[in-house]
């Protein structure tokens, strides 16, 4: 298995890359409505909604606000992120009598609430713990609603509730947030959108639908939205997020840019369609030593979509090949993968030096070939700081992997927070790998040190490690 000092020697050895194909790794921008906002990079952004706000479950950016001479609906908040203050309307809200507060979950208790026809907060205490759910009613009488350690905390669960109203909704979110979502049919809905002649915004949220009870229907939330922007030869650049394969340029032929942000959520949200031609690509070669490779991929790719719209999409990945390196295993040759808005990834195999190994690391690189699991994962703690109430731990994790006709392992990271409010009280942790981050109670245990170790295998079961092309690492929030 690959050895976790490898990615230093691994990086040291691509340094004379990184500068020469920096100029790739710049984040797309794509504009938002005139004054509405729209924030870039990789850390998380926000929506509002009736006074809601939250982070985006993509980690990525947000879109939000009002486009100028259209308007725009806002979305909710996302897993992992932050909940919002209870201040954005809920103190509109009518108190809820003593007598009269939702029940909270079991071995809990409710405290207050406060509620009117389009929104409602609801705070309750587990275990000494402070915890708080917000709903806000949005499209078509759906309420989105979410739970969290409090009132600006690290978001737990967020779902789309249907057959609630301001009474009701908070206390169905609090029952449902400590409890594991169940399977059910992935459904989608419209949570925020926006339009000008020049200009669209539209995000969807969708998930597992499944029952809470009696007339109250449920589903997760991950969402992906699409933003647009006219450009000078009257086309439209689009922009997904999260821009899960990295940085790629979208140009939509669309008669309106309502037009277009309809045809391209649906490539945001479930890829290109089965009908798209075959992606036509170029390579430019580095020059190779008897130790190294480098390939620059340069690709195109065309669709015709719904609403009378074509798309043309591009990408640029840069992939290294070196032998020799220090934490290879029976010498083995470690290849990296690099891409605007891509976190770097490496995958170790048997394979010689030259650009036919490069060449076989882009098919990972670009998606155009899968990564197929064969083995299980395994994830060691590369550092970790515990003290008398928090632990932080950095994992590094390997699995073997097919490539093709190649055998390969794949490198991936996962990091943890774990925190205690009290001596003697429960943990509380959030894991990030693959996609938002997510917030569990761990339970009590001895010390800090018990908790890093008990976190793993927990952490590893409540999130997915990715080893293929992914974005970096969405931040942690505290759990607590």
């Amino acid at each position: 298995m690959l050895r976790v000092g490898s990615l230093a020697a691994l990086l040291s050895a691509c340094a004379g890359h990184s500068s020469e194909k920096a100029g790739q790794s710049d984040g797309a921008s794509a504009a938002g409505g005139a004054s509405g906002s729209r924030n870039t990079g990789n850390s998380a952004g926000t929506l509002t909604s009736n006074g809601m706000g939250g982070a985006l479950s993509s980690g990525a950016s947000g879109t939000a606000g009002t486009a100028a001479g259209g308007t725009a609906k806002g979305g909710a908040g996302g897993t992992g992120g932050k909940a919002p203050n209870a201040d954005g309307g809920a103190a509109g809200g009518v108190p809820t009598l003593p007598g009269d507060l939702p029940l909270p979950p079991a071995n809990c208790k409710a405290l207050s609430q406060a509620a009117t026809t389009e929104m409602c907060t609801y705070s309750f205490e587990c275990e000494a713990v402070a915890l708080y759910s917000r709903c806000d009613v949005g499209q078509n009488d759906t309420w989105a609603c979410q739970c969290a350690t409090s009132a600006g905390g690290a978001v737990i669960k967020e779902l789309m509730l249907r057959g609630v109203e301001g009474a009701t909704a908070c206390g169905v979110m609090a029952r449902a947030c400590l409890t594991d979502t169940p399977a059910g049919d992935r459904v989608c809905e419209r949570t925020s959108e926006g339009a000008t002649a020049n200009d669209c915004q539209l995000e969807d949220s969708c998930g597992p639908s499944f029952e809470l009870g009696s007339g109250i229907n449920a589903h997760g939330v991950e969402r992906r939205s699409v933003s647009c922007s006219r450009t000078n030869d009257g086309k439209f650049s689009c922009t997904c997020l999260p821009q899960l394969l990295g940085k790629q340029d979208h140009t939509v032929t669309a008669p309106s840019s309502q037009a277009a942000c309809e045809a391209m959520i649906d490539v945001c949200r479930d890829g290109f369609p089965a009908s798209a031609a075959p992606p036509i690509c170029t390579d430019g070669l580095d020059t190779p030593t008897p130790t190294t490779c480098g390939v620059t991929r340069q690709c195109t790719q065309s669709a015709a979509l719904s609403n009378g719209a074509s798309l043309t999409s591009a990408i640029t990945r840069y992939t290294g090949c070196y032998g020799g390196l220090e934490g290879s295993v029976d010498g083995q040759s470690i290849c990296t993968c690099e891409g605007g808005l891509l976190a770097s990834f490496t995958l170790q195999a048997n394979v010689e030096i030259g650009t036919d190994a490069c060449r076989t690391m882009l098919d990972a690189c670009t998606g155009a070939t899968k990564l197929e699991p064969t083995g299980p994962v395994d994830c060691k703690i590369a550092s970790k700081n515990a003290q008398a109430h928090a632990c932080d731990a950095k994992l590094v994790c390997t699995r073997a992997l097919r490539l093709g006709a190649v055998d390969v392992v794949g490198q991936g990271e996962l990091d943890f927070t774990c925190q205690q409010a009290a001596s003697g009280g429960p943990w509380w942790c959030a894991c990030v790998s693959k996609g938002a981050p997510k917030v569990f109670e761990l339970g009590s245990a001895p010390s800090a040190e018990d908790v890093c170790y008990a976190a793993v295998d927990r952490c590893m079961q409540q999130v997915e490690v990715e080893f293929g092309p992914h974005p970096p690492l969405q931040t942690l929030p505290s759990p607590l």
